[in-house]
C-alpha cells in the first residue's frame, strides 16, 4: 500500500469544509484530488460552482488521486475518536487506519477543476477573516420574515462587490420581493484597479459558514482578482485558497437563461454583438434585449413594418391601439412600426407565454395597418 501519511482531524475538517462548498458530487464521481507538492499534502477540489486547496502537513508520495467527499468526513469523524489516521491508497482505494479499524471506500475518477494559481490579478484587497464573515453574513441574509418557495426563486442568485477607497463592501438586494438592499462595507487596503464584481449568492453564503466555523480562526485574508477581465475571484490564507466564479450583474445575468429557454423550445438562435438575440416565430422576427431598470427586464419587439412616413393618421392608430392594451404596446422608431412587450427577468418562467402574446397581437396589428394600405420595406434583423 501507498502511505499518503498520517493525516490530523485538523487537516481532515479543513479540507471538508472548504470542498463541501465546491461540493463535489459522488453520484457524477466527482471528489477530492490529493498530491504531494514541494514536501506537502496538497488537497483540490473543483467544480463549475467554486473551487478550493488546501496544503496539509508534510508528505512524500507519488501521483495525484480523488477521493469522494464522505471518505473525507469519515476520516474526520474518525481522527475524532483515535490520536492518529494514516492513510493509503491500495488496488484503485482509498484506505484509512487507525487504531482500533479501518475505513476503505473506492477513489473517484472525475474531473477536479482546478483553482488558477497562475492566471495575473490586477486588484488585491487586503482585510481580516472578521471583516470578510461580517461583509458575507449580512449581505447573503434572507430578509425577516421567511420567504416562501415562489418568492426565493424571485430573489436573483447574485452579490456583488464594490471597491472604493480603502473600503470593500457588498451589496444585497431582494427588490424583486418588495426588500431593501443591504450594503455593508469594512475597511480594507487595496491596492490595483477598483469597481465591482458579483459572484453566486448562495456560494458566498456558504463561504460565510466556513469562515464562521471556530475551527477556521481570525486571520488576514487577501481577496485577488482582473477587476476588468477576471473570470473568477480568490480568498487567500496562508494555507488555503478558495475561488469562486465571477457572474455577469444586471439584466446580464439572466443572457445564459435566456438562450437555454429558446434553444429548449427549438428556436434556432442568432446571437447579435450588442448583446441582441433573435428568433424566427410564425414568420416574425423577434428581437429580444436584457434591459437594467429598477428590476431587470426583457424587451421583446417586432418590426411589423418599415420604411413608412410618420403621419397624423398612423401615430393616432398607434395610440388609440395601445389605449386599449396592456401587455403589448407600438411606437414609431424612425420608419418603423415596432410591437413592444416587457417581461420581468425573474418571470421568464412565463417566458413561451409572453412570446406568444407579442407575436398574436402583432400579426393582429400588422393585418389592421396593411387593410389602412400602409406598405413599408422588407425587415431586417439587426
Amino acid at each position: 500500500m501507498l502511505s499518503l501519511g498520517v493525516v490530523s482531524q485538523e487537516e481532515f475538517d479543513m479540507v471538508y469544509m472548504l470542498s463541501y462548498i465546491a461540493w463535489p458530487t459522488e453520484q457524477v464521481d466527482q471528489g477530492v484530488c490529493i498530491q504531494e507538492v514541494a514536501g506537502r499534502r496538497v488537497w483540490c477540489a473543483g467544480t463549475e460552482f467554486a473551487a478550493a486547496r488546501f496544503t496539509g502537513g508534510k508528505a512524500s508520495f507519488n501521483g495525484s488521486f480523488i477521493v469522494p467527499l464522505r471518505f473525507i468526513k469519515e476520516c474526520a469523524s474518525r481522527a475524532n475518536l483515535e490520536s492518529e489516521v494514516e492513510l493509503f491508497i491500495s488496488d484503485a482505494h482509498a484506505v484509512a487506519v487507525s487504531e482500533h479499524g479501518r475505513t476503505k471506500m473506492a477513489l473517484a475518477k472525475g474531473e477536479v477543476s482546478p483553482v488558477d494559481i497562475d492566471s495575473e490579478c490586477t486588484t488585491k484587497i487586503e482585510t481580516t477573516t472578521v471583516g470578510l464573515q461580517h461583509l458575507l453574513d449580512f449581505s447573503t441574509s434572507v430578509p425577516v420574515g421567511a420567504l416562501n418557495e415562489q418568492e426565493t426563486d424571485m430573489v436573483p442568485d447574485i452579490i456583488t462587490f464594490v471597491l472604493e477607497d480603502n473600503l470593500v463592501g457588498i451589496r444585497g438586494e431582494y427588490a424583486e420581493v418588495g426588500c431593501k438592499t443591504a450594503f455593508p462595507q469594512w475597511e480594507a487596503d487595496i491596492a490595483g484597479p477598483i469597481g465591482e464584481f458579483s459572484l453566486y449568492r448562495r456560494v458566498a453564503r456558504q463561504f460565510f459558514h466556513f469562515l464562521s466555523n471556530p475551527k477556521v480562526g481570525s486571520f488576514p485574508v487577501t481577496i485577488l482578482t482582473d477587476i476588468e477581465n477576471g473570470n473568477f475571484v480568490q480568498f487567500v490564507s496562508d494555507n488555503w485558497v478558495f475561488q469562486m466564479p465571477r457572474i455577469p450583474s444586471g439584466a446580464a445575468r439572466y443572457y445564459t437563461e435566456l438562450t437555454n429557454r429558446l434553444e429548449h423550445l427549438g428556436f434556432s438562435v442568432e446571437e447579435g454583438s450588442d448583446g441582441k438575440v433573435c428568433v424566427q416565430i410564425s414568420d416574425c422576427n423577434v428581437v429580444m434585449q436584457l434591459l437594467d431598470g429598477r428590476v431587470p427586464v426583457l424587451r421583446t419587439t417586432i418590426e411589423l413594418i418599415s420604411g413608412v412616413e410618420s403621419t397624423p393618421d398612423l401615430l393616432n392608430e398607434i395610440q388609440q391601439q395601445n389605449e386599449g392594451r396592456i401587455f403589448t404596446k407600438y411606437f414609431m422608431s424612425d420608419s418603423s412600426v415596432i410591437a413592444c412587450a416587457d417581461l420581468r427577468c425573474s418571470d421568464l418562467g412565463h417566458f413561451e407565454d409572453h412570446l406568444n402574446g407579442l407575436v398574436n397581437d402583432s400579426d393582429l396589428l400588422g393585418t389592421y395597418l396593411a387593410s389602412l394600405g400602409v406598405v413599408g420595406d422588407e425587415l431586417s434583423l439587426f
